[in-house]
C-alpha cells in the first residue's frame, strides 16, 4: 500500500473474520560472493501496530533462493497478539526465534526472509501495520497523527552464520 510520506511500511485498516493473512513480505540478502554456512537460532525483530479489537501473528519464513527457486530452510509462527488476553495494542515489537537446520547457502545465491502477516479484526475494520524502514527513521501510523519515532521502525533478521575453525 502506497503510504502518504512514502515511508517504508504496509499499512491495512480490514474486516479480517477469519483470520487472514495480510501481508506477505521478502527481504532478500545481495548475492553471495562466496558460500555460507547457516546454522543455530534466527531472531526476527518486526516492528508493528495493531489497534484494539484484533489479533494478528507472524509467520517467518528463512529461504535460499537461487534467482529461480526458493527453498525453504527453516518457518515459524509467532504467538498471537491478542488484547483480549492481556497483549497490549498500539505499537510493538515482536522478538521471534527460529531454528536454522545446519545449510549451506551456494556461491551466487541469495537468503530470502519472509514476513508473512495474518490478521483478524472483530466486527468492524481495524489497523495493522509492519514497519521495515532501513534507515530506521520516524514515520507516523495509518492515520498520520501519531508519530512512530526514529529508531524504532527497523525490521530487524540476526541470522546466524556458522563459523568453521
Amino acid at each position: 500500500m502506497e503510504t502518504p510520506d512514502d515511508k517504508p511500511r504496509s499499512v491495512a485498516n480490514v474486516l479480517n473474520d477469519p483470520v487472514a493473512k495480510q501481508f506477505d513480505l521478502d527481504f532478500d540478502s545481495a548475492l553471495l560472493n562466496r558460500p555460507m554456512t547457516l546454522e543455530g537460532e534466527m531472531i526476527a525483530q518486526i516492528p508493528f501496530y495493531h489497534s484494539t479489537g484484533s489479533q494478528v501473528y507472524f509467520i517467518i519464513k528463512l529461504r535460499k533462493w537461487d534467482g529461480t527457486t526458493e527453498t525453504e530452510i527453516a518457518s515459524v509462527q509467532s504467538p498471537t497478539f491478542d488484547p483480549s488476553t492481556g497483549d497490549d495494542t498500539g505499537y510493538q515489537y515482536a522478538s521471534i526465534p527460529l531454528a536454522v537446520p545446519n545449510t549451506t547457502i551456494p556461491k551466487g545465491s541469495q537468503i530470502r526472509v519472509t514476513v508473512e502477516t495474518w490478521f483478524y479484526s472483530d466486527t468492524i475494520a481495524r489497523v495493522v501495520a509492519v514497519f521495515y524502514d532501513a534507515l530506521d527513521g520516524e514515520s507516523t501510523d495509518y492515520s498520520s497523527t501519531t508519530d512512530r519515532e526514529a529508531g524504532t521502525t527497523k525490521m530487524i533478521f540476526n541470522i546466524p552464520v556458522a563459523i568453521k575453525q
